[in-house]
């Protein structure tokens, strides 16, 4: 792809032969750590048969055409359809890029594919990241109200500690925050990550909003989550990433913590 003479043709007929696959990454529930009740949704794009491109080697590329706004359609309308087959894993999280924040037709195009699917709304949540909200608070508001008007959830992820973090929660009034983990990592031998993850999930609490701590990778620390308030936890001490079509089908459904 980087070597062609216009990579832009080059992305879009990528999207219309179908050389991308979902890959999904699951959530587990703090307080039962069996179950599964959400998965984030990763794009991986197919160079060779048995070779996936990670997206730091081709999601550069999009943004340069200003072509995310595609790309995110494809990824969402794909991860429809597959929730219309299955349901081992009810809801599913889809990362949006500021680029979609100006794609007045995205909504609309969402609610077509969910209608089409038989699928509620409420079985997607769109991802925020908060750097991006502040930047285009206009647009990202939009697009979280259209959304919302369509049943489906919001989450403002990469919530950190800084207060920048909240006025993206003030602006957007979302079902889900995650956390990000910037403040997860080492939280067991840190106090004063300790003290504002739990100043945190207080707010969440009075929020009604859902917390869900990023970047997991100590089981340790899986085990204390709960004690701090946290709702959900992602991480490779819960699952690495697998390929969607695994994820959602009973027969080859995870069952336990990644090795």
């Amino acid at each position: 792809m980087h070597e062609s003479e216009d990579p832009e043709r080059s992305l879009r007929l990528a999207l219309a032969n179908e050389e991308f696959e979902l890959y999904g990454q699951p959530i587990v529930s703090v307080l039962q750590p069996g179950r599964f009740p959400m998965a984030e949704v990763l794009v991986r794009m197919r160079a060779e048969e048995d070779y996936m491109l990670p997206p730091g080697d081709f999601i550069p590329v999009f943004e340069h055409y200003g072509m995310m706004p595609e790309l995110d359609r494809w990824v969402s309308a794909h991860a429809i359809r597959m929730l219309a087959r299955s349901k081992a894993i009810p809801v599913l999280c889809l990362n949006l890029h500021p680029q979609t924040f100006l794609d007045e037709g995205f909504a609309e195009n969402m609610a077509h594919e969910l209608s089409r699917a038989h699928v509620e709304g409420s079985s997607l949540v769109f991802e925020f990241e908060h750097a991006d909200i502040l930047a285009d608070e206009t647009g990202a508001q939009r697009l979280a109200e259209e959304l919302r008007r369509r049943g489906c959830q919001i989450c403002v992820c990469g919530v950190g500690e800084r207060s920048e973090s909240l006025r993206s929660i003030k602006l957007m009034h979302p079902t889900i925050i995650k956390v990000d983990g910037g403040l997860i990592r080492n939280l067991l031998d840190d106090k004063t990550r300790q003290i504002k993850l739990k100043a945190l999930t207080r707010i969440a609490g009075t929020l009604q909003t859902q917390v869900v701590a990023e970047f997991v990778e100590d089981p340790e620390v899986l085990a204390q989550l709960r004690a701090y308030g946290v709702d959900f936890a992602q991480g490779f001490a819960v699952f690495e990433p697998a390929p969607l079509k695994r994820l959602l089908f009973p027969q080859s459904r995870p069952t336990g913590p990644a090795s």
